[in-house]
């Protein structure tokens, strides 16, 4: 008598592969190639495996949007100063920019994607990508609002935006890295600041 050979997706390697690399292929596999298992044992491993699954779909489905995401978060916690060719400039990292001027800059930049651009802000798409201030915390804060829906229509926002004491005014502002924005057109409500 000859003994009847298993196929190669009877083979337990092949069943443990799926349950770990797709657990759904795994889990049909367990149930219908064997059946030499313990009930027990099939629905310990079921339990297992499902958990296992909704893991990996959860830990995946944060990063479905895109990498984009990630780096706008990245940028947050971590950011980079955008240094022109003058090798000389003596520019802040935007991480020792003061939380209140940070604050303002936030403020302004809201209001102008909101009331200007006409969309809908994210606070995650903020950076401020250079400032350059003085003693008394005067002068220039570049800022890059970048949402991860850019190119889906979402609108990209440069900004200079200069500072005098507790006045803030939009000095310069780029949208989708094309388009100047006429600023003296604008009234005055969405360009210029004043903290108290």
């Amino acid at each position: 008598m000859q003994k009847d050979k298993k196929k190669f997706y009877q083979a337990k390697w092949f069943l443990w592969l799926w349950l770990i690399i797709f657990p759904p292929v795994g889990l049909i596999l367990l149930w219908t190639c064997h059946k030499e298992m313990k009930n027990k044992t099939r629905i310990i491993l079921s339990v297992v495996f499902v958990l296992w699954f909704i893991i990996l779909i959860t830990s995946t489905n944060g990063t479905k949007d895109g990498i984009e995401d990630g780096l706008n978060e990245a940028n947050q916690s971590n950011p980079q100063v955008t240094q022109g060719s003058d090798s000389s400039s003596e520019a802040q990292s935007p991480k020792d920019l003061p939380t209140a001027i940070d604050g303002s800059c936030r403020a302004m930049t809201k209001k102008f994607v909101e009331k200007v651009v006409e969309e809908d802000y994210s606070m995650l798409a903020y950076s401020v990508e250079e400032f350059d201030l003085d003693e008394n915390e005067n002068e220039t804060i570049k800022i890059l609002y970048l949402p991860s829906n850019a190119g889906d229509g979402a609108t990209k926002v440069n900004l200079t935006i200069n500072k005098d004491d507790s006045t803030y005014k939009i000095e310069y502002a780029l949208l989708s890295g094309l388009y100047e924005v006429e600023l003296d057109e604008l009234s005055k409500e969405y360009t210029e600041f004043t903290a108290n």
